[in-house]
């Protein structure tokens, strides 16, 4: 069987990486595989059952993380204010990363760069709790300088590149 981009990437150090695609388990196996760090509790916001994604909601949910305090925490939102709030358009799905947020020493935002200035109505939390975004694309300057000031460090991955750049906060 021939494996995809992703899983050869994860596989093998000096693979190229597979094109643009932020996911949190993609986050997850490539931290695994490349910084030797070994996951006891992996929480995430969708699941994939049955060849289709569900979203993990609801009280029992909050609960259930509510039980773990975990190293790193990887999130996703729908959208992202231009005053740095992060938004989405599900309550239940909010109280839930920010059940993830409250329990993670250190929070990761996944998303792609077309959530920044993109409207939602339920507010989440601000950028500043976030430690580093994983994105396709480097947002625009504005929300860069944000970010910045915030001390967030961002990683883009830029479709035809070959590496993760990361742009520490200065």
């Amino acid at each position: 069987t021939r494996m995809s981009p992703r899983r050869q990437w994860a596989a093998s150090p000096s693979a190229a990486p597979p094109p643009v695609e932020v996911q949190a388990p993609t986050i997850v196996q490539a931290m695994t595989h490349r910084q030797g760090q070994r996951l006891v509790v992996h929480l995430l916001n969708d699941i994939s059952s049955l060849g289709r994604s569900e979203n993990v909601v609801g009280e029992a949910t909050v609960d259930f993380i509510d039980q773990f305090k975990v190293d790193f925490g990887i999130i996703g939102i729908s959208g992202v204010d231009s005053d740095g709030t992060l938004l989405d358009f599900d309550f239940r799905e909010v109280k839930v990363a920010q059940a993830i947020i409250a329990n993670s020493r250190q929070v990761f935002l996944a998303t792609d760069h077309t959530k920044f200035g993109r409207p939602a109505m339920v507010k989440l939390a601000h950028i500043a709790v976030l430690d580093a975004l994983f994105t396709d694309k480097a947002p625009s300057p504005p929300f860069l300088d944000m970010l910045s000031r915030e001390r967030v460090t961002v990683h883009a991955v830029e479709a035809g590149d070959e590496q993760i750049r990361a742009a520490s906060p200065g």
